[in-house]
Parts: C-alpha cells; structure tokens; sequence
C-alpha cells in the first residue's frame, strides 16, 4: 500500500513539474521580426524639470529679500515679536517669538504665487500689495492639542514671501486667534518686504 502511494505521489508531481514547464515556456511560434532597440537620451520637452523644485522662477538674485536682515528689528520689537531675536533658519526663512505664538517670514525664489495657494486660500490685497489667507494646519479634534498653523503668501516679482504663524494651545496662556492675528502682522510688516 505504501509502495502505491509512493508511485502515485511521484506520478502526481510528474504531471505537476509538466504543467509548469509547458505554461512558463508556451510551445508555439514566435513572434517574427527584429527587436529593434532605442535611445533613451531624445532631450526633454520644455515644460518638462530635471530640478526637484518646480516651477522655477526666473531670478538673477539669489537673495532679493532676508526677513532676519532687511526688517529692522525695532520694528520686530514694537509689534511683540522679539520675545527671543529673530532666529536665522534654512534658506530665507527669518523665525519670530511673540511668546504666545511664533512666526516665520521666508522669501522663495523657486516657487510662483499660483502654485504655492492652496485651493481654499482667500486673496485679499494688504497694504496694495496681491497676498492670499490659507490654513496650513486647521485646528481639528487629533491636532488641537498640538500645532495650529496658518499663512499669508504675498505675490513678488521673484516668487513668494510666505508668513506663517503657528502656536500651540496646549503651550499658549492664551487662545491665539490664528488667521486674524497673522492679517494683523501682514500689515504692521508688509511694508517692509521687498517686492
């Protein structure tokens, strides 16, 4: 009995291994012709990048506009946001302290007004200058203990300068009223900015 089961167990596996054979290598014709191989290297159309950031905005200056410099900072100090000096970061990116909240100013070269506004940002004109209002984090129920951030893009002749303000209501003594101290500081320091 054992005997039998060996030979039907080594028939089974026969057929098997045959079945495989035939469906990874199908017996039939071949398809006629050459394989005719080309160049990947044709150039790239005109609208299409090879950079990571994209649009890029024509610039001949790299640095039209630092917040950290060009802002005065008795400016900074008379409308509360030198709680600690402007701090330096990456790039054109100037960070305030107001305390209660905190603020950036970033001058980008890189990016154009249309592409850096989210669909639901609202354009308003501050100080005669094009800017929009956007969320950046909405206060929702899983990140109101956390971050909640918003922001003002002013429209230049080299990109965008981005405002953002950002608090914590966990951290914060008091509720920051996000959007409408942000418009408040868009038009103490607008006059400022370079265009």
């Amino acid at each position: 009995m054992v005997a039998k089961l060996r030979v039907l167990s080594a028939l089974c596996a026969l057929v098997a291994a045959v079945i495989v054979v035939f469906a990874a290598n199908p017996a039939g014709p071949t398809a006629p012709g050459n394989v005719e191989l080309r160049s990947t290297a044709a150039p790239l159309s005109d609208d299409v990048s090879t950079t990571i950031k994209w649009p890029v905005v024509e610039t001949v200056d790299p640095r039209p506009f630092d917040p950290c410099d060009d802002i005065p900072l008795d400016v900074i100090q008379r409308i509360g946001l030198a709680f600690t000096p402007p701090t330096h970061e990456d790039g054109l990116r100037c960070h305030y302290d107001a305390g209660n909240y905190q603020m950036a100013v970033e001058a980008f070269v890189w990016r154009t007004y249309e592409a850096t506004l989210p669909p639901d940002a609202l354009e308003l004109d501050i100080n005669g200058h094009r800017a929009a209002q956007y969320w950046i984090m909405k206060p929702t129920d899983w990140n109101d203990r956390w971050w909640i951030t918003c922001g003002i893009a002013y429209k230049t002749s080299y990109g965008v300068i981005q405002q953002t303000l950002f608090y914590s209501p966990k951290y914060s003594a008091d509720d920051v009223d996000c959007l409408q101290t942000n418009l408040q500081r868009g038009r103490e320091l607008s006059n400022y900015y370079k265009y």
